[in-house]
This record gives structure tokens, C-alpha cells and sequence, in this order.
């Protein structure tokens, strides 16, 4: 499972801006990915289920092309963090 973490402190000094590497940072930022990706796979394999013909199709076409977007901007992202 995973560990509790205080999301409220980033354990540094009163008045320190948050790092983009601060591990609470990371840490949301992982949740939202997930999180985008499981709505995602939700609503794909509610579309694939409820709905038929073409409507079916552009839904799944939509739907894979936003989880393609969500992935690459999360390596986007993560790839900026290690050049800093």
C-alpha cells in the first residue's frame, strides 16, 4: 500500500518557495496523472459498453487521444524536472 504523507508541510523554512522537485509536489502531481488516467479508462469503457456505431468509435478515438495527451505531458513534465 501506500505510505501516509503530509501533503500540508513541505518540512523547509517559513517563507521558502516550493521547489518543483519537493517531493509533496511530485507526489500530487502523480496522484493527478493517475487519477486522469483512470477517469479516462472509466469513460472509455463506459462509452464501449453504452454506446454503438460511430458515436462508440469518435468516443474511443477522443478518449485515446486525451490519455495520449495526458501521458505526454506528464514525461513532459517529469523530463523538465530532471534537466533543472
Amino acid at each position: 500500500m501506500t505510505e501516509d504523507r503530509d501533503l500540508e508541510g513541505s518540512g523547509g523554512q517559513p517563507g521558502d518557495d516550493e521547489a518543483e522537485g519537493d517531493p509533496v509536489t511530485e507526489y500530487r502531481r502523480l496522484l493527478s496523472y493517475r487519477g486522469a488516467l483512470l477517469l479516462l479508462a472509466v469513460l472509455a469503457v463506459t462509452g464501449a459498453y453504452t454506446l454503438t456505431g460511430k458515436m462508440r468509435i469518435f468516443v474511443l478515438i477522443l478518449d485515446a487521444g486525451l490519455a495520449l495527451k495526458v501521458v505526454l505531458r506528464h514525461y513532459r513534465e517529469k523530463l523538465d524536472d530532471s534537466e533543472q
